[in-house]
C-alpha cells in the first residue's frame, strides 16, 4: 500500500501552480514536485497575500504626517497583530487613544505608550508594511481593544511578581515532549509559555531596562512591564 504524506505547501515553489502542484499530498510512487521556495519568492508571495487581504478591508488612508517617534511606536505595536494568513480582520488593527497604542493577536496583548495625533484618537489604525502607509478603520468600528476589556486584562491583579533585567530572566527552558518543535519556557515551575512569545516581548525592551513580570496560577495570563510597555501573554494550558 502506498502511503501519502503532506507537505508544507507555502514552502514549495510550485504552490498554486495548477500545472505543477500536487495538492499537498505526495506518494512514494509519484514524481515528487516539491521544490523548496527561495527566500525572495516566499517574501513576494507573502506581500501578495497581504495586498489581497488589505484590498478587501474598508479603510481610509491617513493623510496627516506621522512623526518618526509615533511611526516607530505604531510599527512596534503592529508586530503583535494577527498574521495575514489567519484572516482575522477583527484584530487586524492597532487602537489609538490618549494613553497610547493597543494591539492583540488573541494570544498576546500589547500596550505601548505613544503620543497619538489628535486626528487618530479613539480610532483603529492599519499599518501597510509594504507601502509604508497608515489607514483608518471606519468610524464606529468596535473591538475588544477599544471597549475597555483590553485595559481590564492588563490591570488585573496578580498573585506573584518578579523583577529582573534582560540578562537575568527568570524563565527557564523546559523539554516539550508533546510538541517537540515548540520551544517552551516556565516561570517558578508554575506557568508555561511559548518561548517565541516571550522572546518577542523582550526584543522590544532595551537591555538596561528593568522588567517586571506579574503572574498567577498555571492557567492565568502573565503581564510583562517595562518603561512605556505592557505585554500580556497567555500561558500554554496542555
Amino acid at each position: 500500500m502506498t502511503i501519502g504524506y503532506f507537505t508544507d505547501c507555502e514552502d514549495c515553489e510550485n504552490y498554486e501552480n495548477e500545472d505543477e502542484c500536487l495538492g499537498c499530498v505526495h506518494y512514494d510512487d509519484w514524481v515528487d514536485k516539491f521544490v523548496p521556495i527561495s527566500s525572495g519568492k516566499k517574501a513576494e508571495r507573502a506581500n501578495e497575500q497581504k495586498r489581497e487581504f488589505l484590498s478587501k478591508m474598508m479603510k481610509d488612508e491617513v493623510f496627516i504626517n506621522l512623526t518618526p517617534e509615533f511611526a516607530d511606536r505604531l510599527k512596534l505595536a503592529w508586530k503583535f497583530v494577527p498574521k495575514v494568513e489567519e484572516e482575522n480582520d477583527k484584530f487586524y488593527c492597532v487602537y489609538c487613544d490618549q494613553e497610547g497604542l493597543t494591539a492583540s493577536d488573541t494570544h498576546r496583548l500589547i500596550r505601548v505608550e505613544a503620543d497619538c495625533p489628535k486626528e487618530l484618537l479613539n480610532r483603529h489604525l492599519i499599518w501597510d508594511e509594504i507601502e509604508g502607509k497608515a489607514y483608518l478603520r471606519p468610524t464606529g468600528f468596535q473591538s475588544v481593544l477599544s471597549n475597555g476589556r483590553a485595559q481590564e486584562l492588563l490591570n488585573e491583579p496578580k498573585r506573584y511578581e518578579v523583577r529582573f533585567r534582560k540578562g537575568n530572566i527568570p524563565f527557564k527552558d523546559i523539554e516539550n515532549n508533546l510538541h517537540p518543535n515548540e520551544e517552551q519556557l516556565i516561570i517558578d515551575g508554575i506557568v508555561k509559555f511559548k518561548k517565541s512569545y516571550i522572546d518577542d516581548a523582550l526584543a522590544c525592551i532595551p537591555d538596561d531596562e528593568e522588567i517586571t513580570v506579574k503572574y498567577g496560577g498555571k492557567i492565568d495570563n502573565a503581564v510583562i512591564y517595562a518603561k512605556g510597555f505592557k505585554y500580556l501573554v497567555m500561558p500554554i494550558r496542555y
